[in-house]
């Protein structure tokens, strides 16, 4: 089931929104989740997910204002309220 609109994956006029893509990542054949901890999750997250010997780390910026995250020594910038999947 599709949900479309302002509420759902995809507006209405089948455009998709992030968080389709992050749907879709999760849910692909094969992905194992591996537990990841933000020290401050209110405002910035992170889900690491394993699959086909690859690994997505997928980085949620849940404010307006730009973040900067640090994962395994590397630094990524997000930018307000941005959604980025990253091959590992």
């Amino acid at each position: 089931m599709v949900t479309v609109g302002n509420q759902g994956i995809l507006s209405s006029s089948s455009d998709t929104y992030p968080v389709y893509d992050v749907l879709r990542e999760i849910l692909s054949d094969g992905v194992e989740v591996i537990h990841t901890q933000s020290s401050q999750p209110l405002e910035a997250d992170g889900l690491l997910l394993q699959g086909n010997s690859n690994l997505k780390l997928i980085l949620v910026n849940y404010t307006g204002a730009i973040k900067h995250v640090t994962f395994r020594k590397s630094l990524f910038t997000l930018q307000p309220n941005e959604i980025r999947v990253e091959n590992l």
